[in-house]
């Protein structure tokens, strides 16, 4: 729960008091630290800091910026405070709108409607200070600590090893063919897209500048796609003659991006949510099997 302390400081950043504050956990994450606090028929999303993460996410205050971009699009719910000096995040919790299940998500007429939403978010300005998406350097910070990891079996470390050398020859080929040209989200996972009859964006902590085709990819790779989703997906987002990439070289980037996820999961095992990872890490190893 929210210490004394914070939950005092939230207090004052929405300009009550600490015992008005109704206090709960907003489940549904792997790694945030996030509450509902309410007060009357007022409620918000609070998101305290993160712990340190190996890889790349933005500082706080780049996050907060994005966010205010896109809120501003009416793509995320309006940011309400940023505590500069905690990194503690305030929105506007959205009372009427529920996540997006697997089997939602991968209706055409939802991928339609995902689609014209990344099209609205790849076409804002990224804020300068937010990071390049560069895989490989992830692929090789994530790696390093997966392969660290004590207790694995002999055949999963062997697994693990071949996998790496693909993951880093797919971040590769990536890099030499796409431009980090679009704000990007960077982690749309059916539980990062809220709905109420509009379509929101939550939880940009892994916001980077990249190629859109980094959230075609994670929507398919993350969501349990199939060929006739993500034809629907790439037709529905450029046009059905205008599709830039192949079937095939898309295919290389989905691929790269569940490596992306995996041993993501694996390098942060060992905090607090770590059953929640091991059952996301063995679910994907399954799907890149």
């Amino acid at each position: 729960m929210i210490d004394p302390a914070t939950l005092a400081r939230l207090a004052r950043l929405l300009g009550v008091t600490a015992a008005e504050l109704r206090v709960q956990p907003l489940t549904g994450g792997m790694s945030n630290h996030s509450f509902v606090l309410a007060r009357g028929s007022d409620q918000w999303a609070v998101r305290l800091p993160l712990p340190a993460r190996v890889g790349m996410t933005p500082d706080p205050e780049t996050e907060a910026r994005v966010l205010t971009v896109a809120a501003n699009e009416r793509l995320t719910p309006e940011v309400v405070a940023f505590d500069v000096e905690t990194g503690v995040l305030v929105t506007r919790y959205l009372q009427g709108a529920a996540s997006l299940n697997a089997e939602q998500i991968r209706e055409h007429a939802c991928i339609d409607r995902i689609a014209a939403t990344m099209r609205r978010l790849h076409s804002l300005p990224a804020p300068p200070a937010l990071g390049v998406f560069r895989p490989t350097k992830l692929a090789r910070a994530y790696i390093d600590a997966a392969l660290d990891l004590p207790g694995a079996r002999h055949d999963l470390v062997n697994e693990r090893r071949r996998w790496s050398a693909e993951f880093i020859h797919l971040a590769e080929e990536y890099e030499a063919a796409f431009k980090p040209a679009a704000l990007c989200h960077n982690d749309l996972v059916a539980a990062n897209i809220l709905d109420d009859g509009h379509l929101w964006l939550v939880d940009f902590e892994y916001a980077v500048r990249a190629d859109p085709i980094v959230d075609l990819a994670g929507l398919s790779g993350l969501n349990g796609f199939g060929p006739d989703n993500t034809r629907r997906l790439l037709n529905a987002y450029y046009g059905p003659a205008s599709v830039p990439v192949s079937v095939a070289q898309f295919d290389r980037v989905v691929r790269m991006v569940r490596f992306l996820a995996y041993f993501w999961a694996l390098a942060h095992d060992g905090n607090e949510t770590a059953d929640d990872l091991q059952r996301f890490a063995a679910a994907m190893a399954a799907v890149l099997r």
